[in-house]
């Protein structure tokens, strides 16, 4: 043998490959799930009046979270926001860059992301579909006090238009309600039939 050279066994080679075959995976189901989430915000439906859209992206998002579990849900969910700010057209409608009225709510999705995740992965809560619809839930609840707390914290003073805590409530949460619901009970049914 050489002088520096080492003898590497087999052993080390198959760890190696091992190791870049689940870095591809999960690369590759981190945007695959980024793509469901642009196919998901298509579906969008405007309440007169309101800036904020009804979309499928927060269906997408409890999916990639329940599905990817927490580390690459997210991982999956920061792809998506950071090529649609970067120009990626695939926001709602079609859209990219930065809408300062929705800044909240995308980023929300990561920690709605993230809470699936974790108890989908950690405490097997696909299992039961109640304690499913309630993670859902809380992570939905999450969602909205990101989204609610951006636009009256920061996006209604950078527009100029001061909005009282219940003029947003009634913009950003109350009429999503029940669309909500519907999405939450969508996901839970669709990790319960996919996702054993």
């Amino acid at each position: 043998m050489a002088a520096g050279t080492q003898a590497i066994d087999s052993k080390s080679i198959l760890i190696f490959a091992n190791t870049d075959k689940k870095l591809l995976i999960d690369a590759g189901l981190a945007v695959g799930f980024a793509c469901l989430l642009g196919i998901l915000s298509q579906l969008k439906i405007y309440i007169p009046g309101n800036p904020v859209p009804i979309t499928g992206q927060t269906l997408g998002v409890m999916l990639t979270g329940a599905f990817l579990g927490w580390k690459r849900g997210s991982i999956s969910v920061l792809f998506y926001i950071g090529l649609g700010f970067n120009g990626v057209p695939w926001f709602s409608g079609g859209s990219a860059g930065v809408n300062i009225f929705t800044v909240g709510f995308l980023l929300g999705f990561v920690p709605q992301a993230a809470i699936v995740g974790y108890f989908v992965e950690k405490f097997k809560a696909h299992k039961d579909s109640f304690v499913l619809l309630l993670v859902m839930l809380l992570s939905s609840v999450v969602l909205y006090a990101f989204g609610a707390g951006w636009i009256y914290l920061v996006a209604s003073p950078i527009a100029s238009e001061f909005l009282s805590l219940t003029q947003v409530l009634k913009i950003a949460v109350i009429p999503f309600i029940l669309v909500a619901g519907i999405k939450i009970y969508l996901s839970a049914l669709i990790v319960n039939l996919l996702k054993k």
